[in-house]
């Protein structure tokens, strides 16, 4: 499930018209306010175990970076500088082109 909050900066990018790329980047980014993508959230799902990585990865908005984003957390078993965090969320490090750290 995807989770957006009306924080100051979605507001923001609502109002400039930066609707998809701006609002998917602080998604990704706002954890620490509840947010998550759809992605985010299969991947959490295969690490508890609740869905199977094959199905995850076939209904992930992208295929290919989610199975990137995967093997990176299975190489650093999601704890090191730009793995997960302490939620098993893939911090902004992982998700290449959107231009902004």
């Amino acid at each position: 499930m995807e989770v957006l909050i009306g924080t100051p900066a979605v507001r923001d990018a609502i109002l400039q018209g930066e609707v998809q790329q701006a609002i998917l980047r602080l998604m990704r980014e706002g954890d620490a306010y509840g947010m998550q993508t759809f992605d985010q959230h299969l991947m959490q799902l295969v690490r508890d175990g609740a869905v199977d990585y094959e199905e995850a990865r076939q209904a992930a908005s992208s295929p290919a970076d989610f199975e990137l984003f995967m093997q990176t957390l299975a190489d650093t078993g999601g704890e090191e500088e730009g793995g997960a965090d302490a939620a098993g969320f893939i911090s902004r490090d992982f998700f290449p082109g959107d231009g902004e750290a």
